[in-house]
């Protein structure tokens, strides 16, 4: 039997050390004998043994003061020393036990046992050092955890605590006062805990809640676990989860309020209003929506500067507030305000019971703007438009109920603005110039007039090519350069938006095969999926087909995504997003921030990237609301995995504040404008 460990020997007696040396390393063990103690101790200064085996008479140092040197040092608390002696005085074992003996064997010695005891005291050393290093780890752990941990009995009496890494919380009792755990509680709360002890005594089964108090002036907040132990009582955890309850405050302003006015953003406005109409669905009364649109509002942002814009519209924002708590105790109805766009503003009347009483809310919210604005030195004469559309009648959900209601604001504007009109159904679009556009977009696909240009995006660091974004562009014959923003929404409405996203993932995949086929080094490209197609198992089939056909990594596309098309079908939304992401294609969230703003959409849905809309890139650095949005958005993505782009990087500033705050990923004019292929194969390196 090998067991490669190694043993020192400590005898005065020359023969016992030979025949003890012998009989150990013929049983497979490295040995190491020593006339006297003090020659132990300096060979186990160089390396602690497995073993120590001492004779307790020894000249110059004994066996007891052996024992006593081992264990004093790190290396030798856990080492066992087995005794050698011919005394049968029981005060002498006693006294060898006491300065850290682990057994001892009488002499004369009994071989036979010798060996077996060696064997297993061994096994037994080994045992206990990996005792030592788990119960090292644990403390660790104990030292890391911010929990505080109690030992309870059945009765709620603190039996044991233990401070977390930050202490015992509050004024909770220090180790040693015990006391019964609900008086670390609040009064309120103390029933909760009689029930969670109860609860777990009789079920064996975990148990928490929170609670909040205050602790020198401030809010704490508590978390509270109960887990069943051994013998039936109860683990008591706390843990004081104030920074994660401020955090969680914080992410919620920045996903429902706007951090500009303060008011109530898009998201928040949807949701609440979902719910109103889901609730008056089943009703005879009408909810009627108000939009509010401000007048030229885009001039004194383009005169006077970010700074001006802001504070008209923080003015505005208080203005219209003050406004709707007077309607509010004139009406008795509750009129919640939020604010939609850049100038636009949205409020409505949850159970309208007569038109008169939407127009006079409507008319007094106008007059809030005829007052002149201050603004610095500047007195500004503003007005509003309004438009109001009434669920259901002028619309049956959120979406097409803002619409109606935008296009009774934009009648207003069209018709002199600083009014009120109410939505009627030839305000949708003008229909023959639709049905028109429409026309040439269905022959303009067919004729090769639509075609996709490449704007190319940068890493941050050293500014090398790593990307770029499809773009899909109109060159009509007649009218020129068709922006996307008109086109877009009427292929959705038309239901051509289904070909244009086939066609740019068919010339995408068709150009990416083109470049590889020169032996350029390729970089991934973009593709804006709109809402409805990204829902639509055709389109994810149409890029599985199209990668496929030209023998394409899907790694080499990146799919952008808007809010939108994650809110509508939430559950089919993550389905494709899954399906696409076990393909190999990497998703982006575009336009972050102008849309529903919800950052639980980059907790929830399989996103690899985000896009930091280019309205918060314009307003900055000179605004400090767009840059701390900036941060907050970069900060958040960064912890949560995901590189963030900003696009529409025009300017050296931005570039400079975009690089401080560590963004990935830059586009815009400041680099390159959208290329066509051609072009942009040219930056593309051999």
């Amino acid at each position: 039997m090998s067991t490669n460990r190694r043993i020192l020997i400590a005898d005065d007696d020359r023969e016992l050390r030979g025949v003890l040396k012998s009989l150990l390393s013929g049983a497979g063990y490295r040995i190491q004998s020593c006339a006297n103690g003090a020659e132990a101790l300096r060979e186990a200064a160089k390396e602690m043994p497995d073993l120590l085996i001492v004779d307790l008479d020894m000249p110059f140092i004994d066996g007891y003061e052996v024992c006593r040197q081992i264990r004093a040092r790190d290396n030798g608390r856990t080492v066992p020393i087995l005794i050698l002696t011919a005394s049968d005085s029981a005060e002498d074992i006693d006294r060898a036990y006491a300065t850290g003996a682990t057994d001892f064997i009488p002499k004369p010695i009994n071989w036979t046992l010798l060996l077996h005891r060696v064997k297993y005291i061994i096994r037994s050393g080994e045992n206990l050092c990996a005792l030592y290093a788990s119960e090292a780890r644990n403390r660790a752990l104990m030292r890391v955890m911010p929990d505080s941990i109690f030992s309870l009995t059945p009765q709620g009496v603190i039996s044991a605590c233990f401070a977390g890494a930050n202490g015992l919380p509050g004024d909770l009792p220090r180790e040693g006062r015990l006391d019964h755990f609900d008086r670390l509680v609040p009064a309120p709360f103390r029933s909760l805990v009689a029930d969670a002890i109860r609860a777990v005594v009789e079920t064996r089964q975990a148990a928490t809640f929170d609670c909040a108090r205050l602790v020198a002036g401030a809010a704490q907040h508590l978390e509270f676990r109960f887990l069943p132990y051994e013998r039936g009582g109860i683990l008591a955890l706390i843990r004081d989860v104030s920074t994660r309850k401020q955090a969680e405050a914080r992410m919620h302003a920045l996903a429902y309020f706007d951090t500009l006015t303060g008011l109530p953003n898009r998201e928040w406005l949807y949701e609440r209003l979902g719910q109103t109409l889901t609730e008056g669905a089943g009703t005879s009364a009408p909810v009627s929506v108000v939009f509010i649109n401000m007048d030229r509002f885009r001039r004194i942002a383009t005169s006077l500067g970010q700074f001006a814009s802001d504070a008209v519209l923080v003015e505005a924002a208080a203005r219209l507030r003050a406004t709707v708590a007077q309607l509010e105790s004139a009406t008795a109805q509750n009129l919640p305000l939020a604010r939609f766009g850049m100038d636009e503003f949205v409020t409505w009347i949850p159970a309208a019971a007569a038109s008169t009483t939407t127009l006079m809310v409507a008319d007094a919210l106008r007059k809030a703007f005829e007052a002149k604005f201050h603004c610095g030195t500047i007195d500004l004469d503003l007005t509003a438009s309004l438009g109001v559309a009434q669920f259901p009648q002028d619309g049956a959900d959120v979406v097409s109920l803002l619409r109606n209601a935008d296009a009774a604001a934009k009648t207003s504007k069209a018709l002199g603005r600083n009014r009120v009109t109410i939505y009627q159904q030839s305000m949708n679009n003008k229909e023959l110039e639709r049905i028109e556009l429409e026309c040439d977009l269905r022959k303009g696909l067919i004729e090769g007039q639509l075609t996709v240009e490449y704007q190319p995006k940068y890493g941050v660091g050293d500014l090398a090519l790593i990307g770029s974004e499809a773009l899909l562009r109109w060159h009509h014959p007649v009218r020129g350069d068709v922006s996307p923003a008109h086109f877009i929404p009427l292929a959705e409405d038309c239901g051509l938006i289904q070909a244009l996203d086939h066609y740019v993932i068919a010339t995408v995949a068709a150009d990416l095969a083109s470049w590889r086929r020169l032996g350029l080094t390729v970089v991934p490209v973009a593709i804006n999926l709109s809402a409805q197609e990204f829902l639509n198992a055709d389109t994810v089939e149409a890029l599985l087909r199209a990668t496929t056909e030209h023998n394409l990594p899907p790694s080499l596309i990146e799919l952008e995504i808007t809010e939108t098309a994650l809110i509508t079908q939430p559950d089919v939304a993550k389905a494709n997003m899954h399906q696409l992401r076990q393909s190999g294609f990497r998703l982006a969230l575009d336009d972050f921030g102008t849309g529903y703003s919800s950052l639980t959409y980059l907790r929830d849905f399989p996103v690899d990237s985000l896009k930091i809309d280019r309205t918060f890139v314009s307003d900055a650095p000179d605004s400090s609301d767009a840059c701390s949005l900036i941060r907050a958005v970069i900060q958040f993505a960064h912890a949560l995995r995901l590189t963030v782009v900003a696009e529409g990087v025009e300017t050296l500033d931005q570039l400079d504040l975009l690089r401080r705050e560590q963004c990935d990923v830059l586009q815009g004019y400041l680099f390159n404008p959208a290329l066509p292929a051609q072009a942009f194969s040219q930056l593309l390196p051999a």
